[in-house]
């Protein structure tokens, strides 16, 4: 697979071991707000075939672009 180097970032293929990271960069607030998402509760849902309990249930909907500017 090919891989994208810069002098300050090296993108290669997906290894399962990213899966941890990349959901706890997701799932942060600030990151997703500095990335110009926008987070309304009530958007949020379980996913239907998701057992009770399970740690990927809860969806939590970001939406682009809802954000307005701040000085």
């Amino acid at each position: 697979m090919t891989m994208l180097e810069t002098p300050r970032l090296v993108l290669g293929p997906w290894q399962e071991s990213d899966g941890e990271p990349f959901y706890r960069m997701n799932a942060d607030p600030c990151v997703m707000e500095k990335l110009g998402m926008a987070h309304d509760p009530a958007d949020d849902f379980d996913h239907p075939h998701l057992p009770e309990g399970h740690p990927l249930r809860r969806h939590v909907l970001y939406r682009a672009g809802l954000l307005q500017s701040q000085p």
